[in-house]
């Protein structure tokens, strides 16, 4: 995870996708 509270994925997780599902 990049930054957990960020709309976005995260650059270094891919699937670490927070507010996009």
């Amino acid at each position: 995870g990049f930054v957990k509270s960020y709309p976005l994925v995260s650059i270094e997780d891919p699937f670490d996708q927070v507010d996009w599902g």
